[in-house]
C-alpha cells in the first residue's frame, strides 16, 4: 500500500483514505486514483475510485464517470459479474468529485505483480489471468455493456484470482438504440499498443475492441512492456493472442472463445506446488454465459459447451511465490494501518 499524496482527498463522503493502491509515478497509465479506504468511525474498509487528478476539474467527465460507474453498480445489482469487482455504492456530490466503492480485497495492480515479480509472468499465470478476463467480458458483453478501458492499470491481482476494475471507462448500449449511452475517452489508457485501432480513429467502443485489449494486456503481463505484440507471448498462446489482436475487428475472436480456448490450454499444464490462495474473494465468482457461435477457432473446445467457470485454474501455485509475498504485505499495511489525525 503506498502513502496518501498532499493532493490525495482526506475525505470523500464517509470514507476517509488511508492509503494508495497504485504507485503514483509508474510508468503504465492509471485509469483512475484508487485507495484503500475506511468508514467512518473507522469501520468497514473499502477500495474507493476517483477520476484522475488532471481530470477532477473536468464537469463533463465528472458526470460520465458518475454515470457509467453507475451503470456498473446496476449490472453488478442484477448479478455478480464473475472476476470483476463489484460497485457497491457511487456518489456525485456539488462541490465534489465523483466516486464508487468496491469491496476491498488485498491485491495489486498488474505492474505491481510485475514488480512483485520482477518481470514477465509465467504461462500457468498468463494463461488465468487471460481466463478470468474473458469470462468477465464474456458476461459483461452478454448484458449488452462494453468496458472500453482494459488495460493494466484497471487489473488488480489478488491471490485467488483477477479483478477487473475502472468503471469510469465503462459503457452500456441505450435499449432499442444500438448506440452507447456515453462518448468514447482515451483517459488513462496506454498511449500505444493497448488501445483498439477503431478507438484510436474515433469509433464507437464495442466488444471487439474489448477482446484487443484483453490481447494488449496479456503482452503486457508477459513482457512488462507497452504495445501489443504478440510475439513476446509463450508458443503456445501466441495465435490466439495474435487473433486477439487483428487490425480488423471481425477477425478477432469474441471473448467466449477466447475464454475456451484458454481453460483448455491451463487445464493441460501442471499443476505445481506453491502457497495456498487466501479466500478473501469467493463473493467476486458468478455465472458463466455458454458459448455462442463464433467466425473464428483456433482448435481446443471453442465449439464445445463448458459449463465449469474458470476458478478451477486459480489453485496453489499459479501466482509467483514473490506476488503472493507482496499481496499480504499489503493486507498487513491495510490492516494496521491507522486513521489520518
Amino acid at each position: 500500500m503506498e502513502p496518501l499524496r498532499l493532493d490525495d482527498p482526506r475525505n470523500l463522503g464517509d470514507y476517509v483514505p488511508i492509503g494508495r493502491v497504485d504507485a503514483p509515478d509508474g510508468e503504465v497509465p492509471l485509469p483512475v486514483r484508487r485507495f484503500v479506504a475506511r468508514g467512518a468511525g473507522g469501520g468497514r474498509t473499502v477500495l474507493i475510485s476517483v477520476p484522475l487528478a488532471e481530470l477532477a476539474g473536468d464537469h463533463e467527465y465528472g458526470e460520465r464517470f458518475a454515470a457509467e460507474a453507475e451503470t456498473a453498480r446496476r449490472l453488478g445489482a442484477e448479478a455478480r459479474l464473475p472476476w470483476t469487482a463489484q460497485v457497491m455504492e457511487s456518489s456525485r456530490l456539488p462541490g465534489g468529485p465523483p466516486w464508487y466503492t468496491t469491496p476491498y480485497v488485498p491485491a495489486l495492480p498488474l505492474p505491481g505483480v510485475l514488480a512483485a515479480h520482477g518481470g514477465g509472468l509465467p504461462e500457468r499465470t498468463l494463461r488465468a489471468l487471460g481466463l478470468g478476463l474473458a469470462e468477465a467480458l464474456t458476461e459483461l458483453h452478454a448484458r449488452g455493456a462494453v468496458h472500453a478501458g482494459v488495460s493494466p492499470g484497471a487489473l488488480l491481482v489478488a491471490a485467488d484470482g483477477p479483478l477487473l476494475t475502472a468503471y469510469g471507462a465503462m459503457r452500456a448500449l441505450v435499449p432499442g438504440t444500438g448506440h452507447f449511452a456515453h462518448r468514447p475517452s482515451l483517459a488513462g489508457l496506454p498511449e500505444r499498443g493497448g488501445v483498439p485501432p477503431e478507438q484510436l480513429s474515433g469509433g464507437t467502443p464495442g466488444p471487439p475492441g474489448d477482446v484487443h485489449a484483453l490481447g494488449a494486456v496479456l503482452c503486457y503481463a508477459a513482457s512488462g512492456l507497452d504495445g501489443a505484440d504478440s510475439s513476446r507471448m509463450p508458443a503456445s498462446m501466441r495465435t490466439l493472442v495474435a487473433a486477439c489482436l487483428s487490425e480488423d475487428p471481425g477477425d478477432r475472436p469474441q471473448a467466449a472463445v477466447v475464454r475456451d480456448e484458454l481453460r483448455t490450454g491451463a487445464a493441460a499444464l501442471p499443476v505445481t506446488s506453491g502457497p495456498p490462495p487466501v479466500p478473501v474473494a469467493a463473493q467476486r465468482r458468478g455465472p458463466v454465459s455458454a458459448p455462442a457461435a463464433v467466425p473464428w477457432s483456433a482448435g481446443g473446445a471453442a465449439g464445445g459447451t463448458v459449463l465449469d467457470s474458470a476458478a478451477s485454474a486459480f489453485g496453489p501455485g499459479w501466482l509467483p511465490a514473490r506476488v503472493i509475498a507482496a499481496i499480504a504485505r499489503q493486507s498487513a499495511c491495510a490492516l494496521g494501518a491507522a486513521l489520518p489525525a
